[in-house]
């Protein structure tokens, strides 16, 4: 009935002349190429559907779509810059849509998230939160005016999980604006969207996209890689599910698998550029101990990508290449081109531009058995570490390869021997300016948890917030937070 009662809406705007929003049979194929990163194909099919459906917001709001895609991607300037020159038009042409649609205020929180996210990446904090607050105000608005429209649960739940992980230093920026939410609240709701998605004809094609953002919350949000799930069908001419499914099989230390995906992109599809595929791909090799295949990797991604993420841990990724195969003299010189390229916006970067200041050479041995683990080489991994002899150690390389020999039992599923180990861990780095005690508590915490310990979990949660320590502070102590979140 109320499918019926919204298309007579549609109608009637059509009749007037009016300004409307619908999801045609055109508006559904470019959503498609998009989200496949297809924007060639996806910018003809706009143009073409436009002619004939002239008063269609939805397309505006396509292309919105498709550059924010591409300024999230590229991190280029230029297509920052375009984004931004049209949102106000594209917001305009919303604003003449009926009061009566559930798409007006849908289409217009999207488009200030969208630029919110967008100028988050370019550092333009202030203007990224006010444009996040009228998101927030917009969809909930929508919710409560709508409520059977469930494509407002997307926006809700990419909402509700980005106020979730708001560092600590901001909280009174949301205290001030009455804005709440957490991870799991947006987790939910993302689920519940992707149920009615399934129920509700017509509404198929938002599955990908809702898949997209359950599947980011669940690899980077959560500790507990069981919640990650492939898509049902990957679809081989859509990229973006590539990326995903390339993503979960990394995180899963399913590296062959992985390396597998790439040989299935279709190189003849015109998809916008995704030059940070070739870092992965290169992670990928590392991880196999395919050195010379990384740094090739690697380079392609240096070489090509004009953004601003990633390109100081690919530098360092190809001093690990030299360093692993002898070359400690290269590594030295490849590791002082660090500090020279890129930012340290994300964790990894920080790690390796602290590494390149350092001017420490690491354990080649504790590295191999490092990159082993993350590809899922669990036996080689434990061979390596079994070559190390404890009193030939500085005591940050014992710290560490206790921390390795914890994460293996536990991923190998001998939970006593990786409770043991973390706690050993956590005693002998403890107070080190390292991660290795403060994510062994965390983990430490999840294996508790798992076992309905809930006050035992709880203790290691916080004993992770208490220690003081550098690299990947965000990211640990956000997964803590969102753990204790949960049981309090």
């Amino acid at each position: 009935m109320y499918r019926l009662i919204f298309l007579l809406l549609l109608a009637a705007g059509y009749a007037n002349g009016q300004t409307t929003a619908n999801f045609t049979s055109d508006a559904s194929k470019a959503y498609r190429l998009i989200l496949s990163l297809r924007f060639d194909e996806a910018g003809k099919k706009i143009a073409t559907a436009r002619a004939s459906d002239p008063e269609n917001a939805l397309y505006d709001y396509l292309e919105n779509y498709q550059d924010f895609l591409s300024t999230f991607i590229s991190e280029n300037d230029e297509t920052f810059s375009s984004q931004m020159n049209n949102k106000n038009r594209r917001l305009e042409s919303f604003e003449k849509i009926s009061d009566q649609s559930p798409y007006k205020n849908y289409l217009i929180a999207n488009v200030n998230l969208q630029s919110a996210v967008a100028r988050l990446k370019f550092g333009e904090y202030y203007t990224a939160a006010l444009e996040f607050n009228r998101a927030y105000r917009k969809i909930n608005e929508n919710a409560q005016k709508f409520p059977e429209f469930f494509p407002n649960q997307i926006t809700l739940g990419v909402v509700h999980a980005m106020i979730g992980v708001v560092p600590e230093n901001y909280q009174w920026l949301l205290n001030l604006v009455s804005m709440s939410g957490s991870v799991e609240q947006g987790r939910q709701e993302l689920i519940k969207a992707l149920a009615q998605c399934h129920a509700t004809p017509g509404f198929e094609v938002m599955e990908n996209e809702i898949l997209f953002y359950l599947s980011f919350i669940n690899l980077n949000l959560y500790s507990d890689i069981e919640t990650v799930k492939l898509p049902g069908e990957p679809d081989n001419n859509n990229l973006l599910i590539k990326y995903l499914s390339i993503n979960i099989l990394m995180k899963e230390g399913k590296n062959d698998q992985a390396l597998a995906i790439f040989s299935e992109i279709n190189d003849t599809i015109p998809y916008y550029p995704f030059h940070y595929l070739n870092y992965l791909h290169g992670e990928c090799y590392l991880r196999r101990g395919n050195y010379q295949e990384a740094y090739q990797k690697y380079q392609q991604f240096i070489g090509h990508f004009k953004g601003k993420n990633y390109l100081k841990d690919a530098v360092r990724k190809q001093a690990w290449c030299m360093l692993l195969q002898g070359e400690a003299k290269k590594y030295t010189e490849k590791m002082a081109m660090v500090e020279n390229i890129g930012y340290t916006n994300v964790g990894i970067d920080n790690e390796a531009e602290t590494e390149a200041e350092n001017r420490l050479i690491p354990n080649p041995t504790l590295l191999k058995s490092r990159l082993l683990f993350d590809g899922g080489y669990y036996s080689e991994a434990t061979n390596q570490l079994e070559k190390l002899a404890p009193e030939r150690l500085k005591l940050e390389e014992q710290v560490e390869k206790q921390y390795r020999l914890a994460r293996i039992a536990q991923k190998t599923g001998e939970t006593e021997k990786a409770r043991a180990a973390y706690i050993k861990t956590i005693e002998m780095g403890k107070n080190l300016d390292l991660y290795y005690a403060a994510n062994s508590a965390l983990l430490l915490g999840n294996i508790y948890e798992d076992a309905g310990e809930k006050e035992l979990a709880m203790d290691m949660y916080r004993q992770c917030l208490s220690f003081d320590f550098h690299t990947y502070r965000g990211s640990i102590r956000g997964l803590a937070k969102q753990h204790l979140s949960r049981l309090e």
